[in-house]
């Protein structure tokens, strides 16, 4: 998973199995972050809670 410091937006990088290779999700905004292997969800805005990010 990696996080932007300068925008909103995580990259994500999922593997279901070892055959299926990787697959990047991306974030941004209002999105929810979906993490299925540890259960948890978490708003963009509650991410970003407390950063302030340049409107680029």
């Amino acid at each position: 998973m990696l996080i932007a410091q300068d925008q909103r937006r995580v990259e994500c990088w999922r593997r279901r199995s070892p055959q299926d290779g990787w697959h990047k999700m991306v974030y941004q905004a209002e999105d929810t972050v979906v993490l299925e292997s540890i259960g948890l969800t978490m708003t963009m805005t509650d991410l970003y809670q407390g950063v302030t990010v340049s409107a680029a």
